[in-house]
């Protein structure tokens, strides 16, 4: 029942071993159940995080005089300072504490043990990627993390966080173009917030209307983080009055960085002063207050309803900001879904009903879906849209079975198509002629019909999704060209290294070049992929999420050393703050 369709099973599956990862290869079980045991099953897509003490061909350390072995010693301390909510515990933090501890080892010339995370991530029953950890040098250099090698540098930030190492001026100096490095750069920062926090209050407070002390104000601003708050809240709020509209500017910025929730009517009535030039910040930073307000380790004073309050009120008086909100909504998680469902999804504001439903849907709320169906059917077809398109993010049996049921509809069809072309995998029913009417009909989401088709190759036409070759979006040709990769195999070899050839978009040039890898394993088309990622790293992070998982899986298939570092490189930028 582990991951059976038929009953609650559990949406989760961790599994820790004290071994070597040797059994992964040795004894061909991906999932840790061997065969033969159990009767046919229906499994659902359940990921797993599996995580050995040692990496192939390594032995486990055994501590004799203690009785017990390093590797299980670490991750129980490390479990044993975790709160016990929420449950189960950052699992890529658990990788990084332990990996680190063991890293700090090698370099102190002891056992070169080093622990492997192993994640299976099916993708509808149909495919399953596997992530091997690489060893890697251990040696890292504080100029690594401003590198452009994304593996080095977060392989850097990974050792070198929360260290006396750590060079805080360096990272004060970032260059903000670089989204990657700007990303490593405030995470960094944020785990030495007694060293950063008043080198960037004090860039924040020395800023001038003009000239370079501007610039500096509003990087520094940018770089704060939660953790600073109890640090710089009090100085930062004495600045919101009395001083020129460029410093509260940053402040406000700054306020919403450090997540200082209880100052949010403040920064509501500072803004209210100088709406033109402040509400833009103002509506960016009272999202993050929001953002800020169920995190792990809050400050107790923080309340969601209340942050969420502030922020539609604010956004009701002045809709124009709306759309500086909504690269934040993206970001939040399920536990921003009951604010959102109480008070905005039946709001008359139609504004705050979009941004809920696409935040509900980024964060794949089941629950949602029948909610956002009945106020969708409220609505007029374009207010409904985004609504619909939240379905259609969120998938499932259900989903699908809603949208199908409003593209019937002539006010809802278009938008419920675009919806049911982002669920296009969970279809079971008609899947060879709906594809082709969601080809015809779609245009914002016609890219997830092509992606289906790769990951379902019972089903479907070989014909159809060649069409997706010429179409006239580089991103969706990538997509193409990487479905085609998985459904046809060998076949289509010389077809997707045209496309890669061919490429002119940034990230149809990545895809091409990962179909080409597929099918083509070499040293040349590694190189390759490594060098189109390291030029458009930043665009690569502005994926949406299901291409952005896409892109990465392929990295970790084959269990390069080398690609699969980019992979994990990638998962910790995504994470990071933006």
């Amino acid at each position: 029942m582990l991951g059976s369709a038929h009953g609650n099973g559990f949406s989760r599956q961790v599994l820790i071993f004290d071994a070597c990862a040797n059994y992964v290869e040795e004894m061909s079980y991906d999932t840790g159940l061997p065969p033969g045991g159990f009767g046919k099953l229906h499994p659902r897509p359940v990921p797993h995080f599996v995580y050995y003490a040692t990496d192939l061909g390594q032995v486990a350390a055994y501590n004799r005089l203690q009785g017990r072995s390093e590797f299980s010693t670490a991750v129980f301390d490390w479990l044993d300072q975790q709160p016990a909510e929420p449950f189960l515990p950052d699992l890529d933090t658990l990788f990084t504490k332990v990996d680190a501890i063991f890293a700090q080892r090698a370099t102190n010339g002891q056992y070169t043990q080093r622990p492997v995370a192993l994640q299976v991530k099916p993708f509808h029953g149909i495919e399953r990627q596997h992530t091997h950890r690489a060893v890697v040098d251990v040696r890292v250099k504080s100029s690594d993390l401003l590198g452009t090698d994304i593996a080095r540098a977060v392989r850097a930030a990974d050792h070198l966080a929360g260290t006396p190492e750590l060079d805080v001026s360096a990272l004060l100096n970032v260059d903000r173009t670089s989204n990657a490095r700007w990303r490593i750069a405030r995470t960094l920062l944020a785990t030495v917030p007694d060293r950063s926090g008043p080198p960037l209050l004090k860039r924040i407070m020395a800023c001038e209307v003009s000239g370079p002390t501007w610039g500096q104000a509003s990087n520094a601003a940018g770089l704060l983080s939660p953790t600073h708050r109890p640090l710089l809240e009090n100085d930062l709020t004495e600045t919101l009055e009395g001083w020129h509209v460029e410093r509260i500017r940053h402040v406000i910025t700054a306020l919403g960085r450090i997540g200082a929730t209880s100052r949010a009517e403040r920064v509501e009535e500072a803004a209210e002063h100088y709406i033109d030039k402040l509400g833009s910040y103002a509506a960016e930073a009272l999202a993050r207050m929001f953002q800020a307000s169920v995190a792990k380790g809050s400050i107790s004073d923080a309340d969601p309803e209340s942050a969420l309050r502030t922020l539609g009120d604010f956004l009701t008086r002045h809709p124009d900001y709306v759309r500086d909100v909504y690269s934040i909504f993206s970001t939040l998680t399920p536990k921003h879904a009951d604010p959102l469902l109480k008070h905005w999804l039946p709001s008359e504001n139609t504004d705050l009903v979009s941004l809920a439903a696409d935040a509900l849907g980024r964060m794949r709320i089941r629950r949602a879906c029948k909610a956002l169906a009945d106020r969708a059917s409220t609505l007029p077809a374009k207010n409904a849209a985004p609504l619909l398109y939240a379905i259609g993010r969120i998938g499932g049996r259900e989903a699908v079975e809603l949208l199908r049921t409003r593209s019937l509809l002539p006010q809802y069809g278009r938008a419920a198509s675009e919806g049911l072309a982002l669920s296009a995998e969970y279809v079971e029913d008609d899947f060879d002629i709906l594809s082709n009417e969601l080809i015809d009909t779609t245009s914002v989401y016609t890219w997830a019909v092509y992606r289906a088709l790769g990951i379902r190759p019972d089903l479907g036409s070989d014909e159809l999704l060649r069409r997706g070759l010429q179409d006239k979006h580089g991103f969706d040709r990538g997509v193409t060209a990487l479905a085609l990769a998985r459904r046809e195999g060998k076949a289509v070899l010389n077809t997707v290294k045209v496309a890669s050839d061919q490429a002119a978009d940034p990230i149809e040039s990545i895809m091409t070049a990962l179909a080409v890898r597929r099918l083509d394993d070499t040293i040349a088309t590694r190189s390759m992929i490594n060098d189109r990622l390291a030029r458009h790293v930043d665009t690569v992070l502005m994926l949406d999420d299901i291409p952005f998982n896409d892109v990465v899986n392929e990295l970790e298939f084959g269990g390069d050393p080398g690609l699969t570092d980019l992979a994990h490189a990638l998962r910790w930028l995504a994470a990071a703050p933006s």
